[in-house]
């Protein structure tokens, strides 16, 4: 079975914080913001549909990559 050495589209995570730090870098942090704040503000932004998604996402993938 051949696997590429570091395969971020089969890890559900990497996704997850791809849109974390989206919502982080949105707009530059002004002196008024407070990073945490926007971290979990962003946080809360992640719904279950995302999660599943991301997870149908690297299944297709895997399937792409070790079935053909």
């Amino acid at each position: 079975v051949y696997s590429p050495p570091y395969s971020p589209f089969l890890n559900p995570i990497e996704l997850r914080w791809s849109k974390l730090k989206a919502g982080v870098k949105r707009d530059c942090l002004s002196s008024t913001d407070n990073l945490s704040s926007r971290i979990t503000e962003s946080a809360k932004q992640i719904t279950p549909d995302d999660c599943c998604s991301w997870i149908k996402h690297s299944i297709f993938f895997f399937f792409f990559f070790f079935l053909q």
